[in-house]
């Protein structure tokens, strides 16, 4: 939730997902681990034979936005922060 405006941070206490989230919080340094590990394997990557879209907020940390298309002004949980220009992204990748 860095970098987020207040507004922001109350549409994400406001999710249905807000009390399983605090319920797992003690979980984040074990998964920020995880993710820090985590690599695409190119060859792997390249054997998808299915349109895919990778959307990431515009603000999300460097390291996650090389490639995927990025949601303008949001963060990396654009889903919560404007669900409708998520969808709207989602909506266009699949009328493609």
């Amino acid at each position: 939730m860095v970098k987020m405006s207040d507004d922001e941070i109350g549409n994400v206490r406001a999710a249905p997902t807000w009390p399983a989230r605090v319920a797992a919080a003690h979980t984040v340094a074990r998964e920020l681990r995880a993710l820090a590990a985590q690599s695409i394997d190119p060859e792997l990557a390249a054997m998808i034979s299915v349109p895919v879209l990778l959307l990431v907020g515009a603000d999300s940390p460097d390291e996650i936005k090389a490639d995927p298309e990025v949601v303008a002004g949001q963060p990396h949980i654009a889903h919560l922060t404007d669900p409708k220009s998520f969808a709207d992204e989602v909506l266009a990748f699949l009328r493609d």
